[in-house]
């Protein structure tokens, strides 16, 4: 099936290659996260794949254009990119960055992915070049929301009824074409769904107690890329939290919260008397983002990090039990936080 795929691409002529690609790029320019500041993923076209020429020059002011650098044979890093930068051959023969794997980005660090198709369906599925890059990279959104938000690139012909999946395959939120953008989310699409997240404070500065005390509070002061694109591109009013207690003696989830609003500029960025001020940002190009979290429920005792960790065979890909990870707000999937519900003191005190 893939050698036909790429046969058929392959067989289309100069003509008819220049006008997919900008076909795709007026079906891209309807996708809002697009035209955001942050990190774009795209790729170099080879071996007939639809080109991202058209793409770039629309991208909003901000945006960072990054091509994939495969690194230890087996995953994949992203390199900003500009037109004119250097450029090598990686074993495959496809041009990359000529960057160190240390100057580039996790797949993490993205907010939006475009990535190559051989074929696709309408759910999502996809048949890539059989390697397993993209899949072993993004391994994480198998369990977690976007951001990154994936979005499988190609040609309508590469279109099949169904692939059956295989158990390690991380399916695409949508998939663009020069004549459609598929949106491939169950339930209804993929922003209606809810979603849950944690998100971390130090109790001695605010703790699930005061939340309980104030009922919403603006959750200000948040200076990591990946955990304010979390806020600004994932989190929508109703999603669920797990209110987690850090840096103290016994951390863990003391409660649950409730995403309150839709992102919003943090005012703190702009605020030279902040401890969290940003020069850089201005009130026309905002740096920072937020978002309003309501109290749901305060826990009579804490889950704490060492019963989740004991359980971390059942919560593959979680963040909070990888090592190294250090982010104060993360997606959660759905099994993992009834999991962790499940672990909390039967008695509770809650709002409703």
């Amino acid at each position: 099936m893939r050698r036909e795929l790429k046969a058929a691409r392959q067989a289309l002529g100069a003509r008819e290659r220049i006008a997919a690609a900008e076909g795709l790029a007026r079906q891209l320019a309807a996708l809002p996260e697009l035209s955001r500041r942050g990190h774009v993923a795209g790729y170099w076209a080879m071996d007939g794949e639809i080109p991202l020429h058209a793409v770039m020059p629309r991208l909003a002011d901000g945006v960072v254009w990054c091509l994939p650098r495969l690194v230890d044979g087996k995953r994949l890093l992203f390199a900003p990119w500009r037109a004119g930068d250097a450029l090598v051959a990686n074993r495959f023969g496809i041009p990359e960055p000529d960057l160190a794997p240390s100057s580039c980005l996790a797949p993490e660090d993205m907010g939006v992915v475009l990535a190559p198709l051989v074929g696709f369906d309408r759910a999502g599925h996809r048949l890539g070049t059989g390697g397993g890059y993209y899949d072993r990279s993004f391994a994480f959104r198998k369990h977690a929301p976007a951001p990154p938000l994936l979005v499988g690139v190609g040609y309508a012909m590469q279109e099949l009824d169904a692939i059956q999946a295989q158990a390690w395959d991380v399916p695409m939120d949508l998939v663009a074409t020069e004549s459609e953008l598929i949106d491939c989310a169950p339930r209804g699409g993929w922003s209606e769904c809810m979603r849950y997240w944690l998100m971390k404070s130090e109790p001695d500065e605010f703790s699930i107690h005061d939340l309980e005390r104030v009922g919403t509070e603006p959750w200000t002061g948040v200076r990591n890329y990946q955990a304010r694109n979390f806020m600004r591109d994932g989190m929508k009013p109703g999603d669920r939290i797990l209110f987690y207690h850090s840096n103290t003696k016994v951390p863990g989830v003391a409660g649950i919260a409730e995403v309150a609003s839709t992102a919003y500029p943090d005012p703190t960025q702009f605020d030279p008397r902040s401890d969290y001020h940003d020069p850089k940002a201005t009130r026309e190009e905002p740096r920072w983002m937020m978002v309003d979290v309501s109290f749901v429920e305060k826990f009579d005792d804490v889950v704490s990090l060492e019963e989740i960790k004991s359980i971390a065979d059942e919560l593959d890909e979680f963040a909070l039990v990888r090592r190294g990870n250090r982010l104060s707000v993360m997606p959660v999937a759905e099994r993992h936080y009834k999991r962790i519900l499940a672990l909390k003191p039967k008695s509770k005190r809650s709002k409703r």
